[in-house]
């Protein structure tokens, strides 16, 4: 029985064994390595301000079409000490030249709600009310002041009296229908379209000719979008220093490649009459005008 119990051990031993000499051994096998993922550099508050400005402008082209004359550089971005308050300039940037337009910049000024930084623009509803909060470590007093001023200023522009010499932007003798007015400002509460006027031909719009309402100097040109895009818009802008103020001319929507190259050079003359392109309806619109 003692014989049996031993025979018995030693086979059981075997066996043990000559499994665990068949299994690879575990510490000669190197344990898997996770994959290096670096931790993302964060994005400082003043990028996430430019970023947000320059988000805020691009939506408006598509109801304020003069943001789509030029881009934007966002500069001086100032901050409060608390990081919920902040301003930044507005620089207008040629888009052909990239070189910065020669004009006044505009003042951008954020408010933090809760996560979200809310923007506001000149034009904005509640622009002036933000400007009048600003402490004084955003904005000096003189500068305060001056932009105060500069608002008073432009309030009391909009009550002078009509200006005189325009004429209708087509040939004598054709019939236009006057398709909106001030009405625009049901799409741009700030008022800067209040003097914005579209015009088709009566029945399907047409695409028609265009002749200088006054006589101005080109001040800004774009012809090179595609006949129907609704994303890109040509225009040609005439500046006229006769007036006090100084005054200019808008006309939107051109066709491609319709703006005569004689007055496509910034600075030219165009005389009151002068032929300066074909209506179409490039940009946001919704048919020939």
């Amino acid at each position: 029985m003692k014989n049996r119990t031993t025979i018995l051990l030693l086979s059981l031993f075997v066996i043990l064994f000559t499994v665990l000499a068949s299994k690879p051994e575990a510490s000669h096998s190197a344990p898997p390595q996770p994959t290096y993922q670096p931790t993302p550099t964060p994005q400082s508050v003043e990028d996430q301000i430019r970023r947000l400005i320059i988000d805020s402008l691009s939506s408006m082209k598509r109801t304020q079409p003069v943001f789509e004359m030029y881009d934007t550089a966002v500069e001086e971005i100032r901050l409060n000490p608390t990081q919920d308050k902040a301003t930044a300039y507005l620089f207008p940037v040629d888009p052909q030249s990239g070189e910065f337009v020669p004009t006044e910049p505009g003042l951008a000024i954020l408010e933090k709600v809760g996560n979200q930084w809310i923007v506001s623009v000149p034009g904005d509803p509640d622009w002036l009310i933000q400007l009048k909060s600003l402490s004084n470590d955003l904005i000096s007093i003189e500068e305060k002041n001056l932009w105060l001023s500069r608002d008073a200023q432009l309030k009391a522009l909009a009550a002078v009296g009509p200006f005189h010499g325009y004429r209708l932007p087509w040939a004598a003798g054709v019939t236009m229908r006057l398709t909106q007015s001030v009405a625009h400002d049901r799409y741009t509460p700030s008022g800067n379209a209040h003097y914005a006027f579209d015009f088709a031909t009566p029945g399907p719009a047409q695409m028609f000719n265009l002749y200088a309402a006054k006589g101005g100097y080109v001040w800004s040109v774009r012809d090179n979008c595609p006949n129907g895009s609704e994303t890109c818009s040509n225009w040609i802008v005439l500046r006229d220093p006769s007036t006090n103020p100084v005054t200019f001319q808008l006309y939107l929507h051109l066709a491609q490649n319709s703006i005569p190259s004689s007055i496509r050079s910034i600075g030219t003359f165009v005389q009151r009459g002068q032929f300066i392109g074909v209506a179409d309806d490039t940009g946001v619109s919704t048919a020939h005008h």
